[in-house]
């Protein structure tokens, strides 16, 4: 990547007999490609410091079904203020689960404050589709996340967090 540009693809596979004896976890039997390209533009702004664009990609094979899953994301990312950044995400998704494809399309915004070195904030909001893995059912999800970490003296550091998790299924 660049000061205005960054892109990166990969691709990567994973045998369906990997063995994770060490207790290395991982999905096994999939194949996947994934690139992402994100152009920045610098205004002329005394309050935008940084415009970014992403436009990514991920495409899933599941070995043992032969199904293909798909994550399509475009995000805009606005730094402003200083140290603020407010982040918004949209995607068109799928999972694989059960040799069934599912639906996990979804937003998210985030917003990162930090007013000053000693004072950082973060909340997080996602809404997307989901899966009950326990019954394979179509749901949808609500999740919310918030920390506050404060840097209180120099060896003291003060950390919470508030984190919301809904699942509904479909009717």
């Amino acid at each position: 990547g660049t000061r205005d540009f960054d892109f990166s693809f990969s691709a990567r596979g994973i045998s369906e007999q990997f063995r994770a004896d060490m207790g290395y976890l991982t999905r096994t039997g999939v194949l996947n490609f994934i690139g992402f390209i994100r152009p920045k533009l610098y205004p002329k702004s005394s309050f935008f410091q940084r415009l970014e664009f992403e436009l990514s990609s991920g495409q899933t094979q599941d070995r043992f079904s032969g199904l293909w899953e798909t994550g399509n994301d475009v995000s805009v990312n606005i730094f402003f203020g200083g140290n603020w950044l407010l982040r918004t995400h949209l995607n068109y998704s799928t999972e694989i689960f059960g040799r069934e494809r599912f639906q996990t399309s979804g937003a998210h915004v985030q917003l990162r404050a930090q007013p000053t070195n000693d004072v950082l904030a973060v909340i997080v909001y996602h809404r997307m589709r989901a899966i009950y893995y326990l019954s394979a059912e179509q749901g949808k999800s609500n999740l919310l996340n918030a920390t506050l970490t404060m840097q209180l003296m120099e060896n003291v550091r003060a950390d919470g967090s508030f984190d919301y998790a809904e699942f509904y299924r479909d009717v």
